[in-house]
């Protein structure tokens, strides 16, 4: 059986950045477009993804609660995560959390990006850490920082997992991951399939212009951010309704 996943997706409980959408709409969003994994991976940010859960049943979909936990300045992925991974600050504590929660699944996100929260040679200085190495959506065919990723994923037998750190629902399906499980779809059962490696990654490249609007509206996120330093949760957000 062939799953479709994203698995870095930010919605608007994200504590750090500015999301115009709810966890209920991302939903709806995966279900149009055939997806059957999600994992909400906000700033600093843990979600009780249980009502969103009770949501996605109706559509086979599962929800893996996770983190995109800043640590050192830098961002990790942390997937089928407990609240207590909020009290991650540095890598030791992040190596005594992954000894002590075998089942989650460490990811290093867009780490040869050129920005102060891109891991860069850290990775490498840590990957015993890491069960996988993102490929970033955010690439043109001739600027492209996920190509040492893809070399550093080989060498270390890490699983490259595709995503489009999802902040806006039209990049749903740039860049995603297609996960081959052979057994029921549960939360250990397809982590597990992760880090064994059966993975397949679909992507397009964005056109040069593309690219340009992709980062301007980025830009606008980071504007918002900087006039709304944290967001707090709405009611709206935690009910359909």
């Amino acid at each position: 059986m062939q799953i479709k996943a994203a698995l870095h997706l930010h919605i608007d409980l994200d504590n750090v950045e500015h999301i115009g959408y709810s966890g209920f709409q991302a939903i709806d969003k995966a279900y149009q477009e055939g997806f059957k994994v999600l994992a909400f991976t906000c700033h600093d940010t843990y979600i009780d993804v249980s009502p969103f859960q009770e949501y996605a049943n109706k559509y086979g979909i599962l929800v893996i609660p996770g983190i995109e936990k800043t640590i050192n300045h830098q961002h990790v992925i942390i997937l089928n995560c407990q609240k207590d991974a909020l009290e991650i600050e540095n890598f030791e504590q992040l190596s005594n959390y992954k000894s002590s929660n075998p089942d989650c699944f460490i990811l290093a996100p867009h780490p040869y990006y050129k920005t102060r929260e891109c891991l860069g040679k850290n990775l490498l200085k840590w990957i015993y850490l890491f069960d996988g190495i993102e490929f970033s959506y955010c690439y043109h065919k001739l600027i492209n920082p996920n190509i040492k990723a893809i070399k550093v994923a080989a060498e270390n037998n890490k699983t490259l997992i595709g995503t489009s750190d999802i902040h806006f629902l039209d990049y749903f399906t740039n860049t995603y991951t297609v996960v081959n499980l052979n057994k029921e779809l549960t939360v250990q059962n397809f982590i597990q399939s992760l880090k064994k490696n059966q993975v397949e990654i679909i992507t397009k490249s964005f056109s040069l212009l593309g690219l340009i609007k992709l980062i301007y509206k980025m830009l606008t996120i980071k504007k918002k951010n900087v006039l709304q330093k944290q967001k707090p949760i709405s009611r709206k957000s935690l009910s359909k309704s």
